[in-house]
């Protein structure tokens, strides 16, 4: 409230109170004490009466501004009650608002106190506060920008009102910036919004960075459900609204994979709608800066449900090649000569005075391919150089650094960094600062972010460890020279050159504010990188190597990659030892952070594994985390070092196999202890379930769906202790992962099924290029992907003398989805080098697909027949629409079962199935062992299996479920000489099979006017997750069954599983 008001100050709603509070510096008074008059709706027309001060005294009425601040919340409350999305405001002033996201990105990141030196941009200033000058020039691009939105320089549009003239432009409108990075396109749009022409057309101007997102998965590149919605509330804030986004109609327990994405969708669209409703009526300009995928653009075009003018402004890097009917296109490209000599007068802090000066600054701006991030690095470099060398003149410098070029072969950025270090004139000093900010690059990179803020104190330790190595004498001696004797001055030099960001926080554990620094642009990032593979250190000597990693000394060919990887062991190798050493000179710095959040990750490029392992596995290590960093994000940095170990750690088989498997366990089984500890704290127990869940997604990762499964479930029950609301955002986040827990096993369906996959990133496919990487992610079903199912099963066939590992896939989320690389017809996983095959090379509906080893044949002698018919499974070929089918039977695809497969789970776990009937197949099973004395042979198959159709297979653990067939047809197996087939899983109980027991404890199924035996494959190879399907009797399988007396079936040789599903029961959910 404005100071003439009854009093300034914060209100607020006190919950104990039930009344508004309002602070007057450090009093308390009621502004009205009654919560009646807030929830009817009701506002006095007088409040004096009910104004009282809480010491007693009376107070005075409440000013309009306080009266209509009280009228607004009761009209949110009230709306609320009706269940109706709330309204935006129109703009009070003249011109709509600048976003701040958009004025950050104007504001100047450096002085720049330069005379403008041309004439030609003094009538363009853009009317905005805090501008930087140095973003001005483009005026005929912002022109351009600027005339899809509103009718400038029209002179029939300016003689008329605001209103008159949008019959010039659609009532909808979209115009996409696009260029490389480093161009400008951020920095064009934020100035548009900022011209008053822009403002007045709209009632409000409104910001998402949608990039930002994606920086923690660079693979990422759609919104996910949460994600949206936090957009949604940014743009809310923006405009001043309060409003929730619930969907109608959301997951249920159950769901199938293919009914929860498009429930997801749905949902999407329901608050897309919502949105609308907000700003319905109202003439809105959405900027969407940083745009990667179509799909995101159209989540945010609530134009579709709008009657007002609705308009988008969108920045991408590679979006919009052929852009949508009714939007426009605006490749944003390298500055021209005078903006390019503009924005470089700018940041060097120039005016030109001599043609030698301006000859100077042309003969630079070449160089800079008039690329505007090089142009201001260029600047900045020359403002530096005068600062250390002030007796130089420009002309000067610019002949040395003109002179000093790189290959013309590099580009243009590169050259242009490449001469930032060249202001120091001794090429040893130079050297060694360009060697420290490639350490710098090198070393603290985390997978997930590209450039993260270090601390001081850890950039340091980076720098003593290399400079006061043997390697680095000679540089060391060359920065003294140049009196660079703190490593201080060092980040603060590359600071002012524009290499490094800087700034001062201080976290909630720490009592003083804290320096930290990072690499200022992504650009200047690749640069680093770049360094670090063509120049090393061997024994004090500099060996330089060209780009195609030719030694510039010996001629001797060495490949760059080498280099980077031998630059990133030994520098990690020396912060590591320097960190564990006992250095007295270390006592001083607060090294706590560095060894609690970079450490691992150092002793993990320094190929430590066995002590990384050690390390994470220690429960102190997980304690100091959670110290400093707090359950759930201490859970984040482990797991980011968990996944870069297994990135760097070469192994053979799959990643399960990992040492890391084990850390996971341990810090899971740490983590349900803690919860124990934490009744009646609820902030602590949020972060322990949110914390299960990061593990249990680890867990998917590493294929051990199981055990995640417990993990989610935990975190259920813990969620259900603190919120008393069942559609609570945690509630649902974890239910779903719960589904993804129900994987759908991938087998062969007919081409056009509608169970048929489609993978999303097709580019590698329609390229036709062999060997080529691709993600298995699916765009048939978005936001999952072919994975891995849990468990290594060996197949053993005696008659043919073979036998081989293998593992079933499935369609679970995207994060686990899995890579392969395809030669010719065959597919490769490359986690592992197993290849893609047909189960047992039949290629008939309803065949699981596996990833199958080389075949392992009795007596090392090659079974020619075996292996051709096994050939025959494994060709495949990659449809350009993402389909992927079986070479030798092109009328098939590859696709995803219906129903959730029948397989084994532990006894006594809540995915059992449990038989309604089980006591009538018991009691068959015992009439038929009793007849067995008193019949002969024929009448005891005919009174056992054909005197009736069997038992329903209902199941009393999922109600209104039973067994039914996945597929319409059974298969011939070729390798098993053309026996039948035919897989089972869960389904309505009206569609469920029949089946009885026999003497010999063979269940029997009745399925598709057909009769075979239910069985688990080889008898040896019993474990959880293995399949159960039909078959004919085969010698050497498990095809006998016990009833237990908890109406659960098991196997008779491993009675400790029981036949169950990937879904939970209803036991799991009571």
């Amino acid at each position: 409230f404005p100071e003439s008001s009854v009093c300034s100050g914060r209100v607020y709603w006190s919950e104990d109170q039930k009344v508004l509070l309002l602070m007057d510096g450090y009093k308390q008074r009621n502004i009205i004490s009654t919560f009646y008059f807030i929830m009817s709706g009701y506002l006095p027309n007088a409040l004096s009466d009910t104004h009282t001060s809480t010491d007693g005294n009376c107070g005075e009425s409440p000013s309009a501004a306080i009266t209509e601040g009280l009228q607004s919340k009761i009209t949110s409350i009230n709306r609320k009650r009706k269940h109706e999305m709330p309204r935006a405001n129109r703009k009070k002033t003249e011109f709509a608002n600048i976003p701040h996201e958009a004025k950050l990105s104007l504001m100047p990141s450096i002085d720049t106190n330069a005379a403008i030196c041309s004439e030609s941009f003094e009538h363009e200033v853009v009317e905005t506060e805090m501008i930087d000058t140095a973003l001005i020039p483009r005026m005929d691009v912002l022109k351009k920008i600027i005339n899809n939105f509103v009718c400038f320089g029209d002179k029939e549009c300016a003689e008329t009102n605001n209103a008159s003239c949008n019959h010039f432009l659609p009532k909808h409108r979209r115009l996409t910036l696009r260029g490389i990075g480093g161009v400008g396109k951020t920095t064009l749009a934020a100035m548009t919004i900022s011209f008053t022409d822009v403002r007045s057309k709209f009632d409000h101007i409104l910001w998402l960075n949608l990039g930002k997102y994606f920086n923690e998965n660079p693979h990422q590149n759609n919104l996910s459900y949460e994600m949206y919605l936090d957009c949604l509330q940014i743009l809310c804030r923006q405009l001043d609204v309060i409003a929730e986004f619930k969907p109608k109609d959301f997951l249920q327990p159950g769901d199938s994979s293919v009914i929860a994405s498009a429930k997801i969708l749905q949902g999407m669209e329901q608050s897309k709608i919502e949105m609308s409703q907000i700003i319905d009526g109202l003439n809105i300009l959405i900027v969407l800066d940083d745009v990667w995928s179509h799909e995101d653009v159209e989540m945010f075009n609530f134009g579709e449900h709008m009657s007002s003018i609705f308009s988008i402004l969108l920045t991408t890097r590679t979006l919009d090649e052929e852009p949508l009917a009714g939007s426009k296109l605006i490749n944003v490209d390298l500055l021209n000569q005078d903006e390019a000599c503009f924005l470089f007068y700018s940041e060097a802090g120039l005016v030109a005075t001599t043609d030698q000066d301006a000859e100077a600054v042309g003969r630079i701006i070449k160089k800079c391919g008039n690329l505007p991030l090089a142009v201001r690095i260029a600047g900045r470099f020359l403002k530096t150089c005068r600062i250390i060398q002030p007796e130089k003149s420009l002309y000067t410098i610019s002949e040395e650094l003109i002179r000093k070029s790189c290959s013309p072969g590099m580009q243009p950025v590169y050259i242009l960094l490449e001469r930032s270090f060249s202001f120091v004139t001794d090429i040893t000093a130079s050297l060694a600062l360009k060697f420290l900010f490639s350490a710098f690059t090198v070393v603290f990179h985390r997978d997930y972010i590209l450039r993260p803020w270090v601390a001081l104190d850890a950039v340091t330790l980076l720098w003593k460890a290399l400079l006061r190595s043997a390697d680095f004498s000679n540089l060391r001696q060359s920065l003294i020279r140049y009196r660079f004797t703190k490593l201080e001055d060092i980040a603060d030099i590359m600071c002012v050159m524009g290499l490094l960001d800087r700034k001062y926080e201080k976290n909630q554990n720490q009592s003083k504010y804290q320096t930290y620094f990072r690499i200022h642009h992504d650009l200047m990032w690749d640069y680093g990188k770049m360094f670090s593979s063509k120049v090393s250190l061997v024994d004090g000597k500099v060996l330089g190597y060209d780009k195609n990693g030719i030694q510039y000394a010996e001629n001797a060919l060495v490949n760059c990659d080498d280099v980077l990887s031998l630059n990133t062991k030994q520098w990690n190798t020396s912060i590591v030892k320097k960190a564990q050493s006992n250095d007295k000179l270390l006592e001083k710095a607060n090294l706590e952070p560095y060894l609690i959040n970079w450490l691992p990750l150092h002793m993990v490029k320094a190929g430590l594994f066995d002590e990384v392992s050690d390390l994470l596995a220690s429960e102190e290590f997980f304690e100091s985390q959670m110290k400093m960093n707090g359950i759930e994000k201490g859970i984040c940095f482990i797991l980011s070092f968990v996944r870069s170990y297994n990135k760097s750690w070469n192994i053979g088989t799959f990643v399960s196999e990992s040492p890391m498997t084990f850390v996971i366990s341990v810090i899971s089984a740490y983590v349900s202890r803690l919860n124990l500890c934490m009744e009646g704290h609820t902030p602590a127990k949020r972060e322990i379930g949110k914390g299960l869940i990061l593990l249990g997604i680890e867990h998917q990762k590493l294929s051990k769906w199981v055990k995640s499964l417990d993990l989610f479930s935990e975190a259920l029950s813990i969620f259900k202790s603190i919120y008393n609301d069942d559609d609570h955002p945690d509630i649902i986040h974890v239910l779903k992962l719960i589904d993804s827990c129900a994987l759908r096993h991938v087998v062969l369906v007919p081409r056009g099924s509608p169970h048929q996959l489609c993978l999303k990133n097709t580019d590698a496919i329609k390229s036709g290029s062999d060997n080529a990487t691709l993600s298995l992610e699916l765009s048939s079903h978005p936001g999952y992907g072919i994975v891995r199912c849990e468990e290594d099963s060996r197949l053993v066939i005696p008659a043919k003398g073979v036998s081989y590992q293998y593992n079933l896939l499935g369609v679970g989320l995207k994060e686990s989805t899995i890579e392969v690389t395809c030669n010719s017809h065959s597919v490769q996983s490359i986690s592992c080098g197993r290849s893609l095959f047909t189960a047992m090379a039949a290629l008939d509906e309803g065949i699981p697909l596996i990833l199958m080893t080389d075949l392992q044949f009795e007596n090392n002698g090659e079974n020619d027949d075996t292996s051709k018919i096994l050939k025959a499974g494994s060709f495949f070929t990659f449809d350009p629409s993402g389909i992927i089918y079986p070479t030798m039977a092109p009328n098939m695809c590859l696709g995803v079962c219906p129903n959730p497969a029948l397989y084994l789970v532990a006894h006594g776990s809540p995915n059992g199935a449990i038989f309604k009937y089980s006591s009538d197949l018991l009691r068959s099973n015992k009439l038929c062992q009793t007849d067995n004395h008193e019949q002969s042979d024929t009448d005891k198959k005919h009174h056992c299996c054909e005197m009736h159709n069997g038992i329903k297979l209902e199941l009393s653990s999922h109600p209104g479920m039973g067994i039914v067939s996945s597929l319409t047809t059974c298969a011939q197996i070729p390798l098993l000489d053309g026996i039948i087939a035919c897989s089972l899983g869960l389904g309505p109980v009206e569609n469920a099979v029949s089946g009885e027991m026999n003497e010999n404890n063979h269940l029997l199924i009745f399925s598709n006017d057909s009769k075979s035996a239910l069985t688990v494959g080889a008898e040896h190879n019993i474990t959880i997750g293995k399949l159960v399907w039909t078959s004919d009797i085969v010698e050497n399988w498990s095809h006998t069954f016990v009833i237990n007396k908890d109406g659960t079936i098991s196997p008779s040789q491993t009675q400790n599983l029981i036949l169950g599903f990937q879904v939970p029961g209803k036991s799991f959910y009571k």
